[in-house]
């Protein structure tokens, strides 16, 4: 993806895009980014990765006392959307996830499907999809490594000015090829692009932040169903 990196991924664009003079060092803008990106502490963002025909979707907004992000995608099943508020994931998905994600009896998630479990620190699976609702867990994969470790032609991305970084795809991220724009300004990240594989499945990814630092609310969605109660049907 050298010199074009704002081109299409596997049919995936990124859209707006420009280029100009390059920049900087990489490493400097990558420890300035993540700085940045700690202290604005919440961001929203979009999400879509191809693999094949499949092509996924998830939007969302993390902060470290709310989030929420919702899953869909084109080859049927259905979607994912989960809520962190007041210490409490609300999880609600079709029965496959419901007995994939949570653990569910196969009866149980097919009674669950469709409707939101509440699920407590403690509960079984609270832990794994907390530490998916966190600001590292959406920047970390499209943060590029060493080695190759590039800065490319200043990019307008979203109608802003950006500097690519490039490099190899953190282990998180099951390795590839990975290009951060970075505004030079706040260092913030704006989007990424992401070429990875999964097995032989070659994956395409694009994410687009925005609103880094602004507060993130959520609302407990009601009639919500106890995780250890939906265990029992």
């Amino acid at each position: 993806m050298t010199g074009s990196a704002c081109a299409l991924l596997g049919g995936l664009a990124v859209a707006g895009c420009s280029s100009s003079k390059p920049s900087a060092d990489p490493s400097a803008l990558l420890q300035k980014s993540r700085v940045a990106s700690t202290a604005a502490g919440s961001v929203s963002f979009q999400d879509v990765s191809q693999a094949g025909k499949l092509v996924q979707t998830v939007t969302g907004a993390v902060s470290a006392t709310a989030a929420h992000e919702s899953l869909r995608q084109t080859l049927g099943g259905a979607g994912i959307d989960v809520i962190l508020n007041n210490g409490v994931i609300y999880f609600r998905g079709g029965a496959k996830s419901l007995a994939h994600t949570l653990g569910l009896p196969a009866q149980s998630a097919l009674n669950h499907a469709g409707g939101w479990i509440a699920i407590h620190e403690g509960d079984t699976p609270y832990k794994t999809i907390a530490a998916t609702l966190t600001l590292s867990a959406q920047i970390d994969p499209f943060f590029p490594v060493a080695p190759g470790l590039t800065t490319l032609a200043n990019r307008s991305l979203h109608g802003k000015t950006t500097t690519p970084v490039q490099g190899t795809a953190p282990a998180s991220s099951s390795g590839g090829r990975v290009t951060m724009f970075i505004e030079p300004t706040d260092s913030l990240p704006v989007g990424a692009t992401l070429t990875s594989k999964a097995g032989t499945q070659r994956i395409d990814e694009v994410i687009a932040f925005r609103s880094w630092g602004a507060p993130v609310s959520t609302t407990a969605p009601s009639g919500a169903v106890d995780y250890r109660a939906a265990l029992k049907g």
